[in-house]
């Protein structure tokens, strides 16, 4: 008769019960070291699967996800700034690199985003000049711009794949130019640039729409070209051309070998021509306004030697005495009361003295003192008609006194 299956199980278990006390009677150290391993095991399932709780972290780190390259980087860090976290970290950046945010944005926040952009050759065109530069960047002005070109706003930047058969691997970027043109705006003379190709584009581009009675100069479907002139006039008003006289310039220089003020001519000069270009209204009581000059011919100037001679102490004082009465000693004193210079000559007194130059305050102190002398010795009366007040005012002899 077999006995029943509940005593052998019993009998087993009873047997392995012993066995194993046994053992462990023989190793103690089996059961922590099982304990220990079971614990590292349990610690590293809670790593791994816990590692963004906030809960397992200290209060002051963050999680950041890096970005670079297309491949996403996790870390916790403790750094408060972008800055110090990037340097931390061997991320291997070059100087033409760019880290977004910038390197003093705080980090105060989990998933915290880090871009970086990789510096990598590019081909700038502007015309018929390429360079290379190597940047960061991902507007196509700025690349441009750190290639040290100037890209104004109406100029169009654009990023191209290289080829092969222009010797541009990579991006390039292409800039087309802009034309730079003069647009007169109702008598308001402005630079412009434009990608027009003809005078009917650049009113499209610019919004400039023409209203009943107003009209553009030179026709709409004149093609554009650099420097252009180009005008939009009001009802009324026209463009006029003209060519004008330009007058024959004065330059001085002194002569110590002539007595003070004396003037001697060493190159007679000659006039120049130069075209202009008006806006004429039709109400004649507007003046017509100056749009444009070109030099046609420019003026040869007439060089003149006034003496640089000294005069006399005697009568330097009695030169100075009268100028600082009359203009206070200013030889550009100009305040159109109608009277110039330090003695304060009217046009038709200077004009009479025939000194060469246009105005007494244009001329150089030595020619008015030479003016104001020759002036008071033609007149009858010296000082007392020439110039009455200071004359009473200071009590001076009424002609100069001797030079000598």
């Amino acid at each position: 008769m077999q006995p029943p299956k509940r005593s052998i199980v019993k009998r087993h278990y009873q047997a392995a019960q012993s066995a194993g006390k046994a053992r462990l009677v023989k190793r103690p150290w089996l059961l922590p070291f099982t304990g220990a391993v079971l614990g590292l095991i349990l610690v590293a399932g809670i790593a791994l699967t816990q590692a963004d709780n906030p809960d397992l972290r200290p209060s002051d780190s963050h999680v950041v996800f890096i970005y670079s390259e297309g491949a996403r980087q996790t870390v916790t860090s403790k750094a408060q700034t972008v800055g110090e976290l990037v340097s931390r970290l061997n991320l291997n950046l070059s100087p033409q690199d760019v880290v977004e945010p910038s390197s003093d944005t705080p980090i105060v926040e989990d998933n915290f985003r880090i871009n970086i952009y990789r510096a990598r050759p590019v081909t700038v065109i502007d015309g018929g000049v390429k360079m290379v530069t190597l940047t960061a960047q991902k507007s196509p002005r700025m690349v441009a711009a750190q290639a040290g070109l100037t890209v104004h706003s109406e100029d169009i930047a654009k990023f191209e794949q290289g080829s092969v058969s222009e010797n541009i691997i990579g991006e390039k970027v292409v800039v087309a130019r802009a034309t730079p043109i003069l647009l007169n705006l109702y008598g308001a003379q402005l630079t412009a640039y434009t990608q027009a190709k003809t005078v009917a584009g650049l009113l499209a581009e610019k919004n400039i729409k023409l209203n009943d009675g107003e009209s553009v100069l030179p026709d709409p479907n004149t093609p554009i070209a650099p420097q252009m002139q180009i005008f939009v006039l009001r009802e009324g008003a026209k463009v006029e051309t003209v060519e004008e006289v330009i007058p024959i310039p004065v330059q001085t220089v002194e002569d110590k070998s002539l007595s003070l003020g004396a003037t001697a001519v060493r190159q007679t000069g000659s006039v120049g021509r130069k075209v202009v270009t008006y806006i004429v209204f039709e109400d004649l009581s507007r003046p017509r306004q100056l749009i444009q000059e070109v030099i046609v011919q420019s003026a040869v100037p007439k060089i003149l030697a006034v003496g640089a001679a000294r005069f006399s102490d005697t009568l330097e004082s009695w030169l100075y005495k009268l100028r600082m009465c009359e203009s206070h000693g200013n030889y550009q004193a100009n305040t159109g009361n109608g009277y110039y210079g330090a003695y304060q000559f009217s046009a038709s007194t200077w004009n009479s003295l025939h000194t060469e130059y246009a105005n007494a305050h244009l001329a150089p102190p030595s020619v008015q003192d030479r003016a104001v002398i020759t002036n008071t010795l033609r007149s009858s009366g010296g000082l007392a008609t020439q110039h009455p007040g200071c004359y009473k005012k200071l009590g001076l002899s009424k002609f100069p006194p001797s030079n000598n």
